[in-house]
């Protein structure tokens, strides 16, 4: 796997990553990527709640359309 010399952009400390850096993306050592990468999953969950509410809100509409399909059959 080729390494290529960087700057942390957070950090500022020299790393190297397993690839080119590129100067339109930011460039994390590690220890950095690791602290980024928890933000961003934290952030993830935390959007998903109202997704959550409303899928439940679905759910619970089908159930009740189910039962008054299910009791006209009968």
């Amino acid at each position: 796997l080729e390494m290529f010399p960087a700057i942390c952009d957070k950090c500022k400390k020299k790393c190297e990553v397993p690839f080119k850096p590129s100067p339109d993306k930011p460039i994390y050592c590690s220890d950095c990527f690791e602290k980024v990468d928890e933000k961003r999953t934290e952030k993830k969950s935390c959007d998903m709640s109202p997704l959550k509410e409303e899928l439940s809100n679905i759910s619970s509409k089908l159930d009740t359309l189910i039962d008054l399909l299910s009791k006209k059959k009968k």
